[in-house]
């Protein structure tokens, strides 16, 4: 074993966190505070350091003080050696994170039904030991639940929240079933305001949808015949198939039915649309296990 090797094995990694700190302070008093320890005791460890190395490391004076040469090098190796140990310990706890962690997902009934099962059952497959938490919510809950903490993310509603931040991640039509026993024609489209005609089929107004559709007839002037108001996405098509009303929600939700008695028409004048963002605390350092569900989510939407 070499001389450096005895060195380092003589070293007490405690007095180099104790010489970090006076170094950084420049002050032994802030160190102590910092350490929680009595300045007395910060500069013992620091003369315990020396005797240690073998050097001098600071010069004292009654005033200030000051690293010498070789205090300057250790200063320079030491923050290059804490980083490395700070990655070290890092991977070391992602790793293990990835083996047993857990995730909870706060998520919208529309993207939770439509796009999520499948990135989901790629996600189990790829980290078949983290458990994950799906809770399904309406926008208000939703948003809640990754603001207090309660889920680590969540895919709903873009708003306007200085302490959440949205990643956009897809945007589907707004659509109307529209039942052939009302109107029998061949087309694509169907325009908002006519449907202030037929009696309506939607979802609750504490919706994003229904405040949608609500907000731009109020902004064209006219209302719009709220006759049915469901929680499900296949309440809404069993009505209109039925022939009850004309149901409006999004495409996603639309294709996950057999439609026979109805005609899906996308809404123009104006041209709707609903979008789905991931949803994560402002700043928030989010475990392995959730970055990576969030990453898979993103790549999936993209």
């Amino acid at each position: 074993m070499d001389s450096s090797n005895h060195i380092a094995l003589r070293v007490n990694f405690k007095l180099m966190h104790t010489f970090l700190l006076v170094a950084e302070h420049n002050s032994f008093r802030k160190a102590a505070e910092q350490a929680g320890r009595s300045q007395s005791a910060i500069s013992m460890q620091i003369k315990m350091l020396e005797q240690q190395l073998g050097v001098s490391l600071i010069v004292r004076t009654t005033r200030s003080l000051r690293l010498t040469a070789e205090g300057e090098l250790l200063l320079k190796q030491a923050r290059r050696a804490m980083h490395e140990l700070e990655w070290g310990l890092l991977h070391v706890a992602e790793a293990a994170d990835l083996k047993r962690g857990r995730v909870t997902i706060a998520c919208s009934p529309a993207f939770a039904s439509t796009r999520l099962p499948a990135i989901l059952a790629r996600f189990q497959q790829d980290y078949s030991g983290i458990q994950v938490i799906l809770k399904e919510h309406k926008s208000a809950e939703l948003l809640e639940a990754v603001r207090s903490g309660e889920a680590d993310f969540g895919v709903g509603p873009q708003i306007h929240d200085n302490n959440l931040e949205f990643r956009l991640i897809q945007s589907e039509p707004l659509l109307a079933l529209v039942p052939r026993v009302l109107s029998a024609t061949n087309r694509k489209t169907i325009e908002l305001k006519e449907l202030s005609r037929y009696p309506l089929i939607s979802f609750h107004p504490n919706t994003v949808l229904y405040r949608i559709i609500s907000h731009a007839a109020k902004d064209h002037g006219f209302e719009l015949n709220m006759r049915y108001l469901c929680i499900q996405g296949q309440t809404l098509v069993a009505l209109a198939e039925a022939g009850l009303g004309v149901s409006l929600l999004t495409e996603s939700v639309a294709d996950l039915s057999n439609l026979q008695n109805v005609q899906k028409l996308v809404i123009t004048h104006p041209r709707l649309k609903r979008h789905f963002a991931l949803v994560r605390s402002r700043g928030q350092l989010m475990s392995a296990a959730a970055q990576r569900l969030y990453d898979l989510i993103l790549a999936y939407a993209n």
